[in-house]
């Protein structure tokens, strides 16, 4: 697997100014998709070690499972440039959520829309994107964010 190693964060590293790096470094490496035994691989670590980070990760971001923390590092390393011509932020942190939370009730909870609201919103996703349907909408956001943006730049 194809890993970006968390050095190369050095801009997304400030949108954390209270973990340490070594939380941050497991963060980063988490919210790739790396289990405790890949991430204690790449880092030469043990298991019981990552483990321990990571529990204080999910102190400091006051959440109850280890991947509750992907929507709040999402949440500060995606910026309003992430889809630039398309999508506003409010627009791109919708689409966000309802990736993760993949139903409308659930989104209902954790904003201020209505239904109806949220069904025009997310209607405009789709049409600004030119997706077709959410769940194209959602690939597309999941592919971006998997390549954490292009940092070639």
């Amino acid at each position: 697997m194809a890993v970006i190693d968390p050095t190369y964060l050095w801009r997304e590293r400030n949108h954390f100014p209270k973990l340490t790096d070594a939380e941050f470094e497991m963060l980063s490496l988490y919210c790739q998709a790396l289990n405790y035994r890949e991430i204690a691989d790449f880092r030469g670590l043990t298991e019981r070690q990552v483990r321990r980070v990571i529990r204080g990760n999910r102190l400091k971001f006051h959440v109850s499972y280890d991947r509750d923390m992907l929507l709040p590092f999402l949440m500060n390393v995606l910026d309003e440039n992430f889809f630039p011509e398309k999508l506003t932020n409010e627009q791109s942190t919708l689409l966000c959520l309802y990736t993760f939370t993949d139903s409308e009730s659930a989104l209902l909870s954790v904003t201020n829309y209505t239904r109806k609201e949220l069904r025009f919103q997310l209607t405009s996703i789709i049409n600004s994107l030119g997706t077709g349907d959410i769940y194209t909408a959602q690939l597309l956001f999941l592919i971006k964010v998997i390549v954490f943006r292009n940092f070639s730049d």
